[in-house]
């Protein structure tokens, strides 16, 4: 007997079982064990290679704490399995402690099986007892044994939260034990990657794995002979990155008469390169996770304004800049600088360019000195924050505010007041991670709900977080080239049309602003920068030290606004679709400053793409062919050039995916939008 309280005497073992799932690219086989859940066969259809070698049992926890006492060497009994078909299909296996027989685990795979995508795994603690227990150390999602067919490397994807990485995506051989691990722990140096690892092997083929959290990670340990074990999940007692092994933050509570459900983990396959399988992960993501906001309105990703707006006079020390020296930089808006931009109707105002929403970040409660507040400051914005709002409203533009890291569990109802007081159509989260518990809350209590995620400027970019994110900041490194790196690496995990490229308008790096004149294009340069994903050019600070210009609104700067007009446009009618419905590929090395970079977009069912080049240097050369990717062999392509129309061209899909298109870019901080179609005779 043991010291449970309602004791269920005995067990009745299941009968053992074998089961299969399988979306459109993964295949999995699964049975049931004692020892918990085993994979018997990982492979992608087309492929037809099993990843699984030997057979891998996924283990149960073998400590449980009751009521704080340790009890170790835990055993488990398979009790039973239920299958259900209603959506995809989806196989949940019972498991019961041997020791505490009102303990159970279920460990539940799911599929979505008419479309790409991975395998979901998730345990799911149950506790029907009178007295708490607990689970430590944490348990891993999934744990693998896996070998390949050939050589094999991992790639990983940094955060590029701020500072930029300097390699951004890490491609390393796995070979003679090495072991790598990816940790999704938020950092403010800019470290930790995306929750995510693929396997590839020689471009042919290869598996990934991910994990829907904001902390825990994934490692993979290479064996001999092509063989590796992989971990998917919290850390199981290790250090986690941030405050190592404890028992209070790293054990699942189970309360009496409660369960606890652990994250989803993701197995997936596929046939390609890891372009074309990162492509399918990222399609059924934005079916099956994001925002249905994000999802289901061809308009989002909005075209969106936004940022500190304020004029600064440094000769007249005022309620922000006290001090009057001219050095000094501030985060803060106010009420006449955006009545100014609300109601502008000039040909180079918001409106005129075709700006959607507009946002108001850091510092409408005051300087950046203040405490953070719900409530806007009486100084800045006399008229209060929902006359703000109905100018937008009256001006055609949907309302965005910024509430820093005001809003978690205990607040939660605080920001559905203000949602609603204020009329917002959007708000922005920054600083530490994103309370999970409270933005499911608002999600399911506010109508019109709609959230941003920055946190440090894509500190904490996860699975979790984006599926109630409808965008998310890419990175704190508001300059041309910091976004293209970030937007580069990141593009590779998450949808492409939830990466927001908050964009500081007009400026190169801190203080250098964009050349504008008859020969130099710079500005534009630095706008289509930020138009890879979506859209918004802001005003990052305030200041003569990084907006020496005193730049708060296109108007300020008459000359930009037809730029403005012109890639709006073309990245409302062309670019949006794209971004949010097609393939990406990575067509040239990561950006560094020096080379040409660029990226592809190509939707196969319209037939329709864009190619979006930069060339930062001279050094980078003039003349180029750029290899494309995921186009039809037999088909013809026409391709037009946005700003060299003479270079317009038609090419067949097999000789653009051997050859290349050719360009021809002169000079440095220049740019170009090609836009192609299938050519109809």
């Amino acid at each position: 007997m043991n010291d449970m309280e309602n004791i269920i005497e005995s067990i009745v073992p299941g009968t053992p079982g074998e089961w299969e799932l399988s979306t459109a690219d993964t295949y999995i086989r699964i049975a049931s064990s004692d020892d918990g859940p085993v994979i018997r066969e990982l492979k992608n259809p087309k492929q037809n290679y099993n990843w699984i070698y030997p057979e891998t049992t996924v283990p149960l926890p073998d400590n449980i704490y009751i009521e704080g006492k340790q009890k170790s060497g835990i055993t488990w009994t398979y009790a039973n399995f239920k299958i259900d078909d209603m959506n995809g299909k989806k196989i949940s296996l019972v498991f019961q402690c041997n020791e505490f027989p009102q303990v159970s685990v279920t460990s539940i795979w799911q599929a979505d099986t008419n479309n790409p995508g991975p395998i979901q795994h998730q345990f799911v603690f149950d506790n029907k007892s009178n007295r708490n227990a607990a689970i430590y150390p944490l348990l891993r999602s999934l744990e693998l044994d896996v070998k390949s067919d050939g050589d094999v490397n991992l790639w990983r994807f940094n955060k590029d939260q701020c500072p930029i990485d300097p390699v951004g995506v890490y491609i390393n051989k796995l070979a003679g034990g090495s072991s790598y691990t990816v940790s999704a722990f938020d950092n403010t140096e800019g470290g930790g990657f995306l929750p995510f690892a693929v396997l590839d092997c020689g471009e042919q083929h290869g598996m990934y794995t991910g994990w829907e959290w904001q902390i825990g990670n994934v490692n993979v340990t290479a064996g001999s002979a092509n063989a590796f074990k992989i971990k998917t999940g919290y850390d199981d007692g290790a250090n986690d990155g941030m405050n190592g092994p404890d028992f209070v933050d790293d054990c699942y509570e189970l309360m009496a008469k409660t369960s606890f459900a652990m994250p989803f983990s993701y197995l997936g396959t596929y046939k390609g390169d890891v372009d074309e399988g990162t492509n399918l992960f990222k399609r059924w993501y934005f079916h099956n996770k994001i925002p249905s906001n994000l999802r289901n309105d061809p308009t989002e990703p909005w075209t969106q304004f936004g940022g500190m707006f304020y004029y600064f006079d440094p000769d007249v020390p005022d309620y922000i800049d006290g001090n009057g020296d001219g050095q000094y930089y501030f985060w803060a808006s106010s009420e006449a600088s955006v009545e100014k931009a609300l109601t502008d109707n000039s040909e180079n105002s918001l409106k005129s360019i075709g700006f959607e929403c507009l946002e108001i970040d850091y510092g409408w409660f005051g300087p950046d000195n203040s405490p953070l507040s719900f409530d806007s400051s009486p100084v800045l914005f006399p008229k209060g924050m929902r006359n703000i709002s109905d100018m937008a409203r009256a001006n055609g533009f949907k309302f965005h505010l910024y509430f820093a890291n005001l809003v978690n569990r205990n607040t939660k109802e605080t920001l559905a007041d203000r949602y609603a007081k204020y009329n917002l159509d959007c708000w922005r989260s920054d600083f530490g991670r994103p309370d999970i518990g409270a933005l499911d809350w608002l999600a399911e209590n506010i109508p019109n709900y709609r959230y941003e995620t920055c946190n440090g400027g894509g500190r904490n970019k996860d699975f979790a977080t984006y599926s109630y994110a409808t965008v998310g900041t890419v990175t704190d490194d508001v300059y041309p080239l910091g976004i293209r790196q970030a937007f580069y690496v990141s593009s590779y995990v998450l949808p492409p049309a939830q990466l927001s490229q908050c964009n500081h308008i007009g400026y190169i790096s801190p203080g250098k602003k964009a050349v504008l004149n008859e020969t130099t294009d710079e500005f534009t340069y630095c706008l289509r920068s930020g138009m890879l994903g979506a859209l918004f050019p802001a005003i990052c600070a305030c200041g003569p030290v990084y907006n020496p210009a005193n730049i708060v609104v296109p108007g300020d700067e008459p000359l930009t606004a037809p730029i403005y007009k012109k890639n709006v446009a073309i990245y409302k009618e062309s670019l949006r679709p794209l971004i949010r419905e097609a393939n990406i590929y990575h067509i040239l090395p990561r950006p560094d400053g020096i080379n040409w970079d660029g990226i592809e977009y190509y939707d196969s069912m319209t037939r329709e793409g864009a190619i979006m080049l930069y060339k930062p240097s001279i050094s980078g050369g003039e003349n180029n062919n750029i290899i494309l990717k995921g186009l039809e062999p037999s088909q013809t392509y026409s391709f037009e050039f946005t700003d060299r129309p003479e270079q317009n061209i038609t090419m067949t899909g097999a000789e653009l995916m051997k050859n290349g298109l050719p360009v021809i870019m002169t000079g440095e901080l220049t740019s170009e939008i090609i836009l192609f179609e299938r050519y109809l005779l």
